[in-house]
């Protein structure tokens, strides 16, 4: 197994934290479930809860991870190691952000669930719209990088 990827799951991905962040999930449904309807439903809180631990804690755990051996004075002795680049990246992408991902995971089939039994007064599906949700700040933030200085504003409306 990929070293760096290992040492960051030890750190990452506790017991402790595993069930602490499962608990919070479950009080956070529960609490959605109880509300009243026109508060929240489940499905709603499973997509705050996801874009919360994939996009804002999850950009904030791998940003951090490398943050942190800069600041540890440990990053010149890992680029100097044995382990290659990618290892490095696949280690500090998922190795530092395996909680975040955890939390994620759980909430997905709130979300997907619905979305795949949801339909229209047509019969079609909806779930498109729920998966396009689940990635729109990534396909923006890919677009935006790919091409820094001329941004098309039709494109970012059409993706929106």
């Amino acid at each position: 197994m990929n070293p760096e990827l290992q040492r960051n799951l030890w750190l990452e991905a506790s017991p402790f934290r595993l069930v602490l962040i499962a608990g919070l999930v479950l009080l956070a449904f529960a609490a959605a479930s109880v509300a009243p309807r026109g508060i929240g439903s489940t499905s709603t809180v499973a997509l705050a809860l996801y874009w919360f631990f994939a996009v804002l804690w999850g950009t904030r755990s791998a940003a951090l991870s490398v943050v942190a051996e800069i600041r540890e004075r440990t990053w010149d002795g890992q680029k100097l190691s044995s382990i290659g680049p990618w290892e490095m990246v696949w280690g500090k992408l998922f190795g530092a952000t395996s909680a975040n991902w955890f939390g994620a995971l759980l909430c997905l089939p709130f979300i997907l669930l619905p979305a795949i039994r949801a339909t229209n007064d047509l019969g079609t599906r909806r779930s498109d719209s729920t998966i396009k949700k689940l990635l729109q700040p990534e396909i923006i933030w890919l677009f935006l990088r790919a091409r820094p200085r001329t941004i098309n504003f039709a494109w970012i409306s059409i993706i929106v």
